[in-house]
C-alpha cells in the first residue's frame, strides 16, 4: 500500500506544479503555449556478448506536455514487469523496481542559454540513455564523466567564445527510488570547443561527494575526475579521435586511475557506420572493431568482436550484437 501512496503522492505533485506552471510559464510577451498533449513511447535495447553481459531492457511509458516548458512522464520496464506479472497478482508487485522513470522536467532556457531541471526516479542503463538522448558519439567513449541524470538535477549549457559549448551538471547520482538521497552528489562541468572545421576538442572536470562510502574510515570521501579529447575529421566520412582520462575515488572507481581511449569511425552509407577502437583504463583494456547499420524502419542492427585484456594471460575474445529500437511516439490527445 505505501507504494501506492508513493505513486499518489507523485501523481498529485506532479498536476499541482503542472497547472502552477501552466499559470507563469505563459506571459502575453510569449507565444501562446501549445494545448495539452499526451504521447505513449516505447523504446528497447537488447544486446548479446559473448563474454557474458547479456542484456534486454525495454521500456513503455508516457509523457504528458503540459506547456512548450514543463512535461511530465512515467515509464516501465517491460522485463520487470513481465516477470511480476507471471509471478503472480500486480497488486502486490514491487513498483519501484517496475518503474523505470517518474519525473517532472522544467526547460528553464533563456535564449542561447539551455537549462533544464528535473525531478523524480530515473533508472536507465548508459546504452539505453544514449538510444533516447541521442546523444553525441563523444559519449561512447568515456570523453566526459557521465552524470547519471538521477532523481535531482540540474544541467546548464551556455555558448561561450573561450571554450564553445560550456554545460555544467549538478545531480544526485542514486536515482533508483522515489526519495531525496543526497549521500552522493555529482558536478562536472564540460566544454565543446571546434577549433576549425576538422578538429574539435571536448573535455571536462567532475566533482563527487559521496557522505556514505563504506570503504572510508570517515564515512565519507570525495572525488574528482580530469578528461580532455579531440576529434578529427580528416575526411566528410573519416573521423579519428583519441581522449585521456583521470579518475580519482570517483564514479565507482576506488584509488587513482589514468587511462585512454584511440579509435575511428568510417561512414560507409549514410545508414552504414564501421569502426574500431582500442580503450585502455582501470587495469583493463579492449580492442574492437564492429559496423552498425540502420534499417529502414528506423533500428539499429550493430555487431563486432573484441579482444579484452590484450597481450594478458586472461585474455578473452568474443563477438558482440546488438539491436536498438527507437523511441517511438505516438500522440494520444
Amino acid at each position: 500500500m505505501n507504494k501506492y501512496k508513493k505513486l499518489a503522492s507523485l501523481t498529485a505533485t506532479v498536476a499541482i506544479v503542472g497547472m502552477s506552471n501552466a499559470a507563469f510559464a505563459d506571459s502575453p510577451s510569449q507565444a501562446p503555449s501549445k494545448a495539452i498533449s499526451l504521447y505513449s513511447y516505447i523504446s528497447g535495447d537488447a544486446r548479446i556478448n559473448q563474454d557474458g553481459a547479456n542484456a534486454t531492457e525495454g521500456l513503455a511509458g508516457i509523457e504528458l506536455q503540459m506547456t512548450e516548458r514543463f512535461k511530465a512522464n512515467i515509464a516501465a520496464q517491460l522485463k520487470h514487469l513481465a516477470d511480476e506479472a507471471e509471478a503472480g497478482d500486480l497488486t502486490d508487485a514491487d513498483w519501484e523496481k517496475i518503474i523505470s522513470e517518474a519525473n517532472i522536467t522544467f526547460d528553464l532556457s533563456l535564449g542561447k542559454v539551455v537549462a533544464e531541471i528535473q525531478f523524480g526516479k530515473r533508472d536507465r542503463s548508459p546504452r539505453l540513455q544514449q538510444t533516447l538522448s541521442k546523444l553525441d558519439r563523444t559519449v561512447d567513449s568515456p570523453l566526459t564523466p557521465q552524470d547519471d541524470r538521477g532523481i535531482i538535477g540540474l544541467w546548464v549549457t551556455v555558448p561561450t567564445e573561450i571554450l564553445g559549448e560550456l554545460t555544467f551538471t549538478i545531480s544526485e547520482t542514486e536515482g533508483d527510488d522515489f526519495k531525496i538521497n543526497d549521500n552522493q552528489i555529482r558536478m562536472t562541468a564540460s566544454f565543446k570547443k571546434a577549433l576549425s572545421d576538422k578538429l574539435t576538442v571536448v573535455g571536462a572536470v567532475g566533482f563527487e561527494s559521496n557522505s556514505d562510502d563504506p570503504t572510508s574510515e570517515s564515512g565519507s570521501k570525495d572525488g574528482q575526475a580530469v578528461t580532455v579529447g579531440v576529434m578529427y575529421d580528416v575526411t566528410e566520412s573519416l573521423t579519428l579521435y583519441g581522449d585521456v582520462i583521470h579518475f580519482e575515488d570517483y564514479s565507482g572507481v576506488i584509488g587513482s586511475e589514468l587511462g585512454y581511449n584511440l579509435g575511428f569511425d568510417f561512414d560507409v552509407s549514410a545508414k552504414t557506420v564501421a569502426g574500431a577502437s582500442y580503450e585502455n583504463f582501470n587495469d583493463e583494456d579492449k580492442l574492437y572493431a564492429g559496423v552498425s547499420h540502420t534499417l529502414p524502419n528506423g533500428m539499429v542492427a550493430s555487431g563486432g568482436v573484441f579482444v579484452k585484456n590484450v597481450g594478458k594471460s586472461n585474455q578473452d575474445e568474443g563477438i558482440e550484437a546488438m539491436l536498438r529500437i527507437p523511441m517511438t511516439k505516438v500522440k494520444i490527445k
